[in-house]
């Protein structure tokens, strides 16, 4: 929920942001926020607590290892009753509050993008002129956008590519 946090932190205090780098970031929820919240809900109780958090976070990564193992079983350690109640409201945050917050953006961006949530659900890998939701959002309301795509990664770019990611951010960092 990395990108969540970083948009509306330069959502409250946009004089102190100079760059926002943001990777692997998503959208749930679109529309009425009570909606995408209960639609959430219901994905998550329909298939159990322990399982659907399993598959979740299971799906972040394209190929088993040892690492992706101890984050899966990291994540599952989350007590049920702050899960249960953090997917809902990541919804309803995307689809009430994401928008605006994007359209308060007037530093440049950074979008790194490995993967996305589709409309099932499930995680997909991307590959170079794919596009998502939240990735379309960010065209929309930002100016100074700079998209990039890294193929062959899970979620968690930063532990199974992290040259590649630090190179980018690097690049950014310098542009900035």
């Amino acid at each position: 929920m990395g990108c969540r946090v970083v948009l509306e932190a330069a959502r409250l205090d946009p004089d102190r942001v100079a760059g926002i780098v943001l990777v692997d970031g998503s959208r749930q929820g679109m529309g009425d926020p009570e909606a995408a919240e209960r639609s959430a809900r219901a994905a998550l109780e329909a298939k159990g607590y322990a399982a659907f958090m399993r598959s979740f976070f299971e799906a972040m990564f394209l190929r088993k290892s040892a690492l992706a193992e101890s984050i899966v079983e990291r994540a599952l350690r989350l007590p049920e009753d702050i899960g249960s109640a953090l997917y809902p409201r990541m919804a309803r945050w995307d689809a009430g509050s994401m928008e605006a917050a994007v359209r308060t953006l007037r530093a440049p961006v950074l979008a790194i993008q490995s993967t996305y949530v589709n409309t099932e659900r499930k995680r997909v890998a991307m590959r170079p002129g794919d596009t998502t939701p939240f990735l379309d959002l960010l065209r929309e309301h930002v100016t100074n956008l700079r998209i990039e795509i890294l193929d062959g990664v899970g979620h968690f770019s930063q532990l199974e590519a992290p040259e590649r990611l630090n190179r980018l951010i690097g690049g950014f960092l310098e542009a900035v």
